[in-house]
């Protein structure tokens, strides 16, 4: 059963918003108690709003981003949509939805922007794995005439709000996969996988090793996290997981031009406990993020890139019977 009072409101350092009623929906296992959710306005600590209890798994989906704009930029475009499927292995949760910072890209204080995990119930891991239907970066923030990327994550960000009755924050370990991802290599085009230059996480220190590439996916691991993510609006919480972008461009820091050149459509975060289950006060975030940069439009669909490989794979064969 979901109980309420554990819902804390968390500051979301990385905020894709997005909106509620009919534009947000579940399907999977469990209680929905709100087939219509309301982010409500922001106020002070933020809005958690219960969306469905005691479920094993499915999928929350998303028809509708808000527009978010980044002044004097637009962010996303209207047509970003996501799915986030959860599973929760030997047990149940509880999620809900939250609106959780009073300024949401620019768009005002009434968008929810991140899901909470909540009323753990012999859970021995947690999956979830947000798929958009377009690419998404990180995305960079203007302030004044400085454009930065400090803490805003590509695709995503997760956090523990509490790390539940006799656990801590190194008693847990994540992965994070990037799939469908593309990176611009040293000649100037995109190729699955990452592009050349180091990987810029979060704040607090985040992933310690570095990524494993597998063709388009790259999967970075932490075997703890860095600390809570504070209850409450206000400021921004380094302590969250996430990918910032690749310093493809070498100058030791991260740039405007850095996230134009990694792109991905798909996370998937798995969280499990060093050893047994989480405790039923545990709580995790999940918080939205990205933007659309100008390159974009240069990063191959996984669709073309497979027809070229095909393409070429059929090329050298009927090259080696001609030679044959």
């Amino acid at each position: 059963m979901l109980i309420s009072a554990l819902i804390l409101s968390t500051n979301s350092y990385a905020a894709l918003s997005f909106t509620g009623g009919s534009d947000t929906s579940w399907s999977g296992s469990g209680n929905v108690l709100n087939a219509n959710p309301s982010p409500g306005t922001f106020t002070g600590t933020g809005i958690n709003v219960p969306f469905v209890e005691d479920t094993a798994g499915g999928t929350l989906s998303i028809s509708n981003f808000a527009n978010s704009a980044l002044n004097p930029t637009t962010r996303v475009s209207n047509t970003l949509s996501a799915g986030v499927e959860f599973t929760f292995t030997g047990g149940t949760a509880d999620i809900s939805l939250g609106n959780t910072t009073d300024s949401d890209g620019g768009q005002g204080a009434s968008f929810f922007n991140s899901a909470s995990i909540t009323g753990l119930a012999g859970v021995s891991s947690i999956k979830m794995t947000v798929t958009y239907n377009e690419f998404l970066a990180g995305r960079s923030r203007v302030l004044g005439n400085s454009n930065d990327l400090r803490g805003f994550a590509t695709l995503g960000a997760v956090g523990v709000a509490a790390a539940g009755t006799g656990l801590d924050i190194n008693d847990f370990n994540t992965l994070a996969v990037f799939g469908q991802s593309f990176g611009l290599n040293a000649l100037g085009n995109f190729v699955p996988g990452i592009p050349s230059g180091v990987p810029f996480t979060s704040a607090g220190g985040g992933f310690s090793d570095p990524p494993v590439v597998n063709g388009s996916d790259v999967t970075f691991s932490a075997d703890r996290f860095t600390g809570l993510v504070s209850p409450g609006g206000g400021g921004l919480d380094g302590d969250f997981l996430f990918l910032r972008a690749f310093d493809a461009d070498g100058s030791g820091d991260l740039t405007p031009q850095d996230a134009d050149d990694f792109y991905a459509k798909e996370l998937t975060f798995t969280i499990t406990p060093d050893s047994g289950t989480f405790e039923d006060d545990t709580i995790f975030t999940f918080s939205f993020d990205g933007q659309q940069h100008a390159n974009l439009a240069l990063v191959p669909e996984p669709s073309s890139v497979m027809s070229l490989s095909l393409a070429a794979l059929a090329f050298a064969m009927r090259r080696k019977r001609s030679e044959s």
